[in-house]
């Protein structure tokens, strides 16, 4: 199969012509799988939404993020939280910043059209809700006594990732670099070999932190929503309702600190 990639420029300035007003930025996958994507930017326009809002009101932050403590004793850590049930959809479209945000939605950006596309929209947003849940509830049974809130789509992101790896592991991930149309640099490695560099630092600090380390990033979320992806995307499940075609090639709160998932 032969795959080819597309460049994309980014053009400072009124002189589209000029080479050396070109800043050129691209990593993607260098095949697009047909079909229509639309829900993926949607999903990111919401979550940068949802930044934007939370930032005007930390309330709202407060009110949906996960907290484990609440799922087993039953109790609520301040009064204006929202039911369980709620927040563990609300969280995954709450971030703790904008560095928290950008790099979630540059994975989602990456790894999410060629999904979205084999999927289709409907099929695509149970998928993405299931990882992020998948995510919240390895992180809930590892940490079942904290009083930390927990937000953030890293799970939903990494069940995307996880399929990718199943569905898409024989393509390239190809990245382009520029400045002033003269100084091009293009790297390409395969798609696997991306996600293993992802997958392996996040295994060790999820299962093997470094004694005394304290980290405030959920790494049991990455590693619970990429084995759920994983694995829905290694069921051969054909009905009239839903359709998973595995065929390669194919294109704080007050008691306790934010953690981002």
């Amino acid at each position: 199969m032969s795959c080819r990639g597309q460049v994309v420029y980014t053009r400072i300035g009124n002189e589209p012509n000029r080479a050396k007003h070109t800043i050129m930025i691209k990593v993607w996958d260098n095949y697009r799988v047909p079909g229509r994507v639309r829900l993926m930017y949607y999903l990111i326009a919401i979550n940068v939404l949802a930044l934007m809002a939370t930032m005007d009101d930390p309330g709202l932050l407060r009110a949906g993020g996960v907290v484990p403590f609440e799922w087993f004793s039953g109790q609520a850590i301040h009064a204006h939280r929202a039911p369980i049930l709620i927040t563990v959809i609300w969280s995954m479209f709450l971030h703790g910043g904008w560095s928290h945000v950008f790099w979630n939605m540059l994975f989602l950006l990456i790894f999410g059209r060629n999904v979205e596309a084999k999927l289709k929209a409907p099929r695509f947003f149970v998928f993405y809700i299931s990882c992020g849940i998948a995510g919240f509830l390895a992180h809930v049974i590892a940490n079942h006594e904290s009083t930390s809130l927990v937000v953030g789509a890293s799970g939903a992101i990494s069940g995307l990732m996880g399929a990718y790896l199943v569905w898409f592991g024989d393509h390239m991930l190809r990245i382009r670099l520029g400045w002033r149309g003269t100084r091009i640099r293009e790297f390409e490695f395969p798609v696997w070999m991306a996600i293993l560099m992802w997958l392996m630092p996040t295994l060790l600090n999820a299962f093997l932190p470094l004694p005394g380390s304290v980290s405030q990033v959920s790494y049991i979320s990455h590693v619970g929503g990429f084995a759920w992806g994983f694995f829905l995307a290694k069921q051969p499940i054909k009905r009239k309702s839903i359709q998973w075609d595995v065929k390669k090639g194919e294109g704080g709160s007050n008691r306790g600190p934010f953690v981002n998932d």
